[in-house]
Formats: structure tokens, sequence, C-alpha cells
């Protein structure tokens, strides 16, 4: 329901989000050297080369 996901992040304990594209951890099914990418000011996806270097990564653990 955020029209801006970057800003909406940077007021939730996060630092330094952008409104750009994010790498996605998920493959592009109908092209494996594919990835999906997110991006973070309007929520749009699309999908892209994994060889790209263009785009930005969130990283996430898992676990406690």
């Amino acid at each position: 329901g955020q029209t801006d996901m970057a800003t909406w992040l940077n007021t939730q304990g996060f630092t330094n989000a952008v409104a750009n594209y994010y790498w996605s951890s998920t493959t592009y099914a109908p092209n494996t050297t594919s990835a999906w990418i997110v991006y973070m000011s309007l929520g749009n996806k699309a999908f892209n080369t994994k060889a790209s270097l263009s785009y930005y990564v969130w990283p996430v653990r898992g676990g406690q």
C-alpha cells in the first residue's frame, strides 16, 4: 500500500534504501540465466541476465 517502498523502508529502521532495481534470488524459470528484479519505488518487477551488474542487492540472513 506504499507509493514508494524505498522511502517507506528508510522510515522503518533501514538506511540507504534507494528507489532503484534490486536483485531477487529467484531465477526466471523460462530462462535460467536470468533472475527477477524488483523496482523499490513502484514495486514493478522484471527480469535480466544474471551476468548484469546494474542492480542493487538487499542482503538478508535466515535463522535467528
